[in-house]
């Protein structure tokens, strides 16, 4: 008996220790003049895009954003270092501790320079792309798994020839014709008009859809609740 307490003891110090971190952030957050919502760089630049009213923005003055992709947020959130987070995830979202709320859903195309051998086809296969030259957002976007799928489907015959989290560099190479890439539509603006998407066959397509979540043991802000309450009515 004893050596089999003695065996899970160090998992249950373990659980301890992890409880008592968790309880320390939710304390230090509940101090804190501002709550911490984490902003996935493609949906926020196209949800604050399409707000307009500046009387609806005083929210900001107490949420910190934090960028970063959906799958480094979701970590985060899961670590309790957010209060929140919007995502965009390709597979739903079942986890215990998560609330989640359903914003909306987008679609990914595929995204080339105007001036691509490609880009006069009204739809393609991901079998006609498994020659190019794929450049992606990296691991901590659900691009990249969206990208692993489709090429599990074809043989894993297509190759990324660059990763970046940084979507201004992945767009100024498809502009300069380098390659092609999978982005959803709202991750282009007026401003990319050397850019054109292109939708995958229905039997290749991939949606992702924005939630927006935070932990069940999280009391809301108001300022957060209003932040979310905008987006869910421009949507």
């Amino acid at each position: 008996m004893f050596a089999f307490a003695h065996k899970f003891a160090p998992l249950v110090l373990q659980s301890f220790e992890h409880e008592v971190i968790s309880t320390r952030k939710e304390i230090n957050r509940s101090l804190a003049q501002y709550s911490t919502v984490g902003f996935p760089p493609i949906i926020i630049q196209y949800l604050f895009a399409a707000l307009n009213e500046k009387d609806k923005f005083d929210f900001l003055k107490k949420v910190r954003p934090i960028r970063g992709g959906s799958v480094e947020l979701l970590n985060l959130l899961l670590k309790g270092d957010l209060d929140a987070s919007l995502l965009g995830l390709i597979e739903p979202l079942n986890h215990p501790s998560i609330k989640t709320h359903e914003l909306f859903h987008k679609e990914l195309y595929v995204v080339l320079s105007k001036n691509h051998p490609l880009a006069t086809a009204p739809s393609l296969t991901f079998e006609d792309l498994v020659n190019q030259s794929f450049i992606l957002l990296d691991e901590h976007f659900v691009h990249l798994k969206a990208f692993e799928l489709l090429n599990q489907k074809y043989q894993n015959k297509a190759e990324i020839f660059f990763k970046s989290d940084d979507i201004v560099i992945i767009k100024e190479l498809l502009k300069k014709g380098i390659g092609l890439s999978l982005l959803a539509d709202i991750a282009l603006s007026d401003e990319d008009d050397d850019l054109i998407k292109i939708p995958l066959i229905p039997e290749d397509q991939i949606t992702f859809t924005v939630y927006y979540t935070y932990l069940k043991s999280t009391t809301l802000s108001s300022e957060v609740e209003a932040l979310f309450n905008l987006i869910k009515s421009y949507e």
